[in-house]
């Protein structure tokens, strides 16, 4: 399970099309923040899935 943050930029960017800017402005926060909380979300869904498999 994701955090609530990193799982709406994941959601926005990966299955709505979002470019990271129009994230940003829909989660009110920076570019930089986006680009943040996609590495983190990444990074913790592969960790959840390494222990599935």
């Amino acid at each position: 399970r994701l955090p609530e943050q990193q799982k709406l930029v994941f959601i926005l960017v990966k299955t709505e099309g979002c470019s990271y800017e129009e994230a940003a402005a829909v989660l009110q926060v920076s570019v930089k923040a986006v680009e943040g909380l996609m590495h983190r979300a990444k990074e913790n869904l592969r960790i959840q899935l390494r222990k599935t498999l």
